[in-house]
């Protein structure tokens, strides 16, 4: 997956290092890692900048990723996967009851993770990152969702 993520620094957070700033758009510690290892993947005014610099007002702050390749921990297994909804930053599906979400000891290749893994190298995108939440209950505002469901909704970025 090839993104550029664009953001204009206000007044409020001016003087803020690019980690600083990040983190306050919710990156995680585990993001800002990955995206320290890709070449020139912080841009300020088109030029690169590391974290521990500081933001200007009016700075334009380019956070670009690129990921080429799958975890080595997550196997590719073709499962089938009721996807109620998709789009460029969110995946919502049925998770059926039962179906871990990410491999385990006993279950290293039967996952969630295992068939999106597979699902999108099929579909071009080499890579999948994202959080999970799992929800079980009424979710009454999701198109075509009847009253009860077990989703697992997989946010990118």
């Amino acid at each position: 997956m090839n993104r550029n993520i664009d953001y204009i620094i206000d007044e409020d957070s001016a003087g803020l290092r690019v980690e600083q700033f990040l983190r306050r758009k919710r990156y995680s510690g585990q993001n800002l890692s990955e995206i320290k290892r890709m070449p020139k993947s912080i841009l300020v005014n088109g030029v690169h900048y590391y974290m521990r610099q500081e933001l200007s007002t009016g700075d334009h702050l380019q956070v670009r990723i690129c990921e080429t390749q799958n975890s080595e921990k997550i196997p590719p297994t073709k499962l089938p996967l009721d996807i109620i909804y998709e789009d460029e930053d969110l995946l919502v599906l049925n998770k059926p009851a039962g179906m871990p979400i990410h491999p385990s000891l006993n279950n290293y290749t039967n996952s969630i993770a295992n068939a999106l893994a597979t699902t999108f190298s099929l579909r071009g995108n080499l890579s999948f990152s994202g959080v999970v939440t799992v929800w079980t209950g009424i979710l009454r505002d999701l198109p075509l969702c009847p009253s009860i469901w077990s989703v697992a909704v997989f946010s990118r970025t």
